[in-house]
């Protein structure tokens, strides 16, 4: 498994070239610790066996959370987010970051971990099942 210097890193150069004007500190700060949360399913494993790559390794909840932002940004008469944030720039700034950091999460970490030994349980709590990329680049 790819270390979490790795994953960070990754999505450090995902973000340089996704967040364009918003690429500050504060950005990828929230963005880092977006994408390294998911290792603390390693402290899961006394309570739940093969919970590492499983409970935070998964594709659902990056899914769920993005038809989320999705439905509240897009489709809804009055933003939840918008609406917390006082301005509308800040707003869209931080809307940006969230998008970048799912996107971050999704290949920077379960991509990167799906392509390393037994994968990883992308579609836990749905499906409990490993699956990994195998094969070739030539």
């Amino acid at each position: 498994m790819p270390s979490t210097v790795v994953h960070a890193g990754f999505a450090l150069l995902l973000a340089a070239g996704l967040l364009g004007r918003h690429y500050d500190r504060r950005a990828l700060a929230a963005l880092l610790v977006i994408v390294v949360v998911p290792e603390v399913d390693s402290f899961l494993g006394p309570f739940m066996p093969g919970a590492h790559r499983t409970v935070g390794h998964t594709l659902v909840f990056p899914a769920l959370a993005a038809g989320l932002l999705y439905y509240d940004t897009r489709i809804r008469d009055r933003s939840l987010v918008r609406s917390r944030l006082d301005d509308f720039e800040r707003a869209d700034r931080w809307i940006a970051v969230a998008w970048v950091a799912l996107f971050a999460h999704a290949f920077a970490h379960v991509g990167l971990d799906w392509t390393h030994l037994d994968g990883v349980n992308v579609a836990w709590p749905l499906v409990d099942r490993f699956v990994h990329l195998d094969g070739e680049v030539v």
